[in-house]
């Protein structure tokens, strides 16, 4: 189950290339394919479509594996009910040969979905095995030369979680001061630097520090030179305008990190996680759950079922229970079936096609999309945890919330102010009024 975790946690995060598995080659190889004309863009009732799945059925991400091949097959059935019969080839990437299962398919499954690991992907992209296929990976982010020409993202990147917050934070808060506290780690660095550009591009500024993961008893000290802690009559305060904290990582060092903060009399900000708190909390809910009442994250699976997507996928899956991985599986195949992908495409014809097939396509997670040259966007959704779970972000309460928080905070400078006045102490700075939305 260890193990599971923290495959799970590798292939949500941005280390899936550079700390699960070694990073691929670079190559100027790439599948041979002809040109050729655009072909009729859905299939017509009656007609028989060839795809495949490259998926790790033998090692620790088999069960993830089989989810989604199991929300694949539900949207096989769907679609043949409605009279498009699909011939689903399953390979499993954990197989030395499946490459050589590739190459003998027929030429007109040219879509394949997968594969779900780097070094995987290496091996195909780098294989004349490959040739003429294109690959939709279940991956994070890919090779920037790949991306758009050899092969697509359908699996939410680093980007879009961050975005994901700002664009909430921007737009219904109107924040623009942030804070990040991170660990001195590759995937914890990788994340930092990736919220300080989208921020940036925002207009707005980002603060940051590290700790050391492990070294528990440190943290506190990181946290209080990143808030600028102040004593009052012995009470600490911030003296920094961050309006929300960055906390990339493992859901597991989410309470130690808030606590943290709070020992140093932060407890005003809003708690921004990644999508690894998601699936973390789960499987553990928060150990002080007040401390997450202005916290966000971001994710790909609703759990409320919103959308007629969700509802179509639970009425498919008979009985099996939706997640992500499933809904992942059911949305690739009727997706793939909407592209339509022919025998001698090129990378401006899957543009093309995937451009009309996103079009009123009903998304069971959250919909993708891709511009014209090929590169994946994904808007997630953006949730706040809630009695043991998570619930999807409302606004006005989220406000609420955030308003009480300031007001504690400015109760507690008024009592520590009045018990050290004659010491002639500064108060500490609130935070940035938030801008109207």
């Amino acid at each position: 189950m260890k193990t599971l975790a923290v495959l799970v946690a590798c292939l949500l995060s941005a280390g899936c290339l550079s700390s699960c598995v070694s990073r691929p080659a670079k190559t100027t190889s790439q599948p041979v394919r002809q040109d050729a004309a655009p072909v009729v863009y859905s299939p017509d009732p009656g007609a028989s479509l060839c795809l495949s799945l490259a998926l790790p059925r033998q090692g620790p991400a088999r069960s993830i594996a089989e989810k989604i091949a199991r929300g694949a097959n539900a949207a096989k059935r769907e679609l043949e009910r409605q009279g498009t019969m699909v011939t689903l080839h399953m390979l499993d990437a954990d197989q030395p040969d499946w490459l050589d299962q590739l190459a003998a398919l027929p030429p007109e499954c040219a879509l394949v979905g997968g594969p779900m690991q780097a070094a995987a992907y290496s091996a195909a992209k780098n294989s004349p095995a490959a040739r003429g296929r294109a690959f939709f990976t279940f991956m994070p982010q890919l090779e920037p030369d790949d991306e758009g020409r050899i092969a697509w993202r359908f699996f939410p990147s680093p980007e879009d979680q961050v975005d994901a917050l700002l664009g909430f934070l921007q737009i219904e808060m109107g924040f623009s001061a942030y804070a990040a506290l991170y660990p001195d780690e590759p995937y914890g660095r990788r994340m930092t630097e990736i919220f300080r550009q989208r921020a940036a591009l925002r207009g707005a500024a980002v603060q940051a520090a590290r700790y050391t993961p492990g070294a528990t008893a440190e943290w506190a000290n990181a946290a209080a030179k990143l808030v600028g802690r102040q004593e009052i009559n012995k009470t600490p305060f911030p003296t920094t305008n961050f309006q929300a904290i960055f906390l990339p990582g493992s859901w597991a060092s989410a309470d130690q990190l808030i606590t943290s903060l709070h020992y140093n009399g932060e407890d005003r900000l809003v708690l921004l996680g990644d999508a690894l708190w998601g699936e973390g909390i789960q499987n553990r809910p928060p150990g002080i759950p007040r401390y997450y009442q202005i916290a966000l994250f971001p994710g790909a699976w609703n759990p409320t079922l919103a959308g007629p997507g969700a509802q179509s996928l639970l009425a498919a899956a008979q009985g099996a229970a939706p997640d992500f991985w499933l809904g992942l599986g059911y949305d690739f195949l009727r997706f793939a079936a909407r592209l339509n992908l022919p025998a001698g495409w090129t990378p401006q014809l899957v543009a093309q096609h995937a451009a009309q097939a996103q079009r009123s396509f009903a998304w069971s997670i959250a919909p993708i999309s891709w511009d014209e040259q090929g590169k994946a966007t994904q808007a997630l959704f953006v949730f706040t945890p809630v009695a043991g779970t998570f619930a999807p972000v409302q606004p006005e309460q989220f406000k609420a919330s955030w308003r009480e928080a300031q007001a504690r905070f400015a109760d507690r400078v008024r009592t520590a102010q009045s018990g050290s006045a004659a010491k002639g102490l500064s108060a500490p700075r609130p935070p940035v009024a938030p801008a109207a939305p």
